[in-house]
């Protein structure tokens, strides 16, 4: 199996009350093989004083505050890592953790197992006890991507390779901007996985059931801070043209998952006509 190399990407704002953990969960992993960009945006606790003089923990320190998007871009793009095709990006928020030692392990088991995957994502585990909400798509699902419900949460991960298309897809992040030409403040996550899976494309992806990522529910979460501001930029998020898929599949589903995409299509055409009769 190959040791694949993770690169998570750790933003953070005023995580000092948390941050400490969060390292702490990186640096117990099994999996050996990773960097880390701690992406301190501009914060005003100290939180970077509790990054450890670790050579695999990578400080960045805005001289300005950015909020997460444009943060976490800058982070990918800007912070000296020379990238290898198949390195996987991770974005494990400065709040949160991994929710045992053995999380990239599982994410590496899921890429050496399905050659061509591109991209995971998963179910997590909740500071109050519950698993999230995340599943699988289905292919029907995955056609109309923006006007359904977004499945895809922590852990996000995906290969280099995919993001560096996207880049040269979008070379301005003008899917990262709002009709004023500025980075998004919220709703990160849509904003940069909606065109990383419409680059990969369907066979391309995996989902990951057992949750390996702990997510704090607490008054810091943007639906807390402004959740109209929240629902607002995934509206003008979805609008966005979409993008195209650069990827061909290089593995076939099973024979029972092939059986339960064509019955998923069957339905949602009978669903269609029955809208329109």
């Amino acid at each position: 199996m190959s040791d694949l190399r993770f690169i998570l990407i750790i933003p953070f704002y005023n995580a000092h009350d948390y941050l400490q953990e969060c390292l702490d969960s990186v640096i117990m992993q099994t999996h050996r093989n990773w960097l880390a960009v701690c992406a301190d945006d501009h914060s005003e606790d100290g939180s970077s004083d509790l990054i450890s003089e670790d050579s695999r923990l990578i400080k960045r320190n805005n001289n300005q505050r950015l909020t997460g998007l444009p943060n976490i871009y800058q982070a990918i793009t800007s912070s000296g890592i020379v990238y290898q095709d198949d390195d996987v990006i991770c974005i494990l928020d400065g709040d949160d953790k991994f929710l045992h030692p053995y999380s990239l392990s599982i994410i590496n088991e899921i890429y050496n197992s399905h050659p061509g995957c591109l991209l995971t994502y998963g179910q997590y585990m909740t500071s109050n006890g519950r698993l999230g909400h995340c599943r699988e798509f289905s292919e029907w699902e995955f056609e109309s991507l923006r006007e359904g419900h977004f499945w895809v949460s922590h852990l996000k991960t995906f290969k280099w390779k995919l993001y560096r298309e996207f880049l040269q897809q979008d070379p301005g992040q003008v899917s990262y901007k709002g009709r004023d030409g500025i980075f998004f403040t919220v709703a990160y996550d849509i904003a940069i996985m909606y065109p990383l899976l419409e680059i990969a494309g369907f066979d391309n992806i995996r989902f990951n059931k057992h949750p390996v990522y702990w997510y704090r529910i607490y008054d810091k979460n943007d639906s807390f801070i402004d959740l109209q501001k929240q629902r607002d930029t995934e509206m003008e998020i979805r609008s966005k043209p979409r993008f195209k898929r650069a990827f061909t599949p290089v593995f076939r589903r099973s024979f029972a998952h092939q059986m339960r995409r064509s019955l998923s299509s069957v339905k949602h055409r009978l669903f269609k006509q029955k809208d329109r009769n």
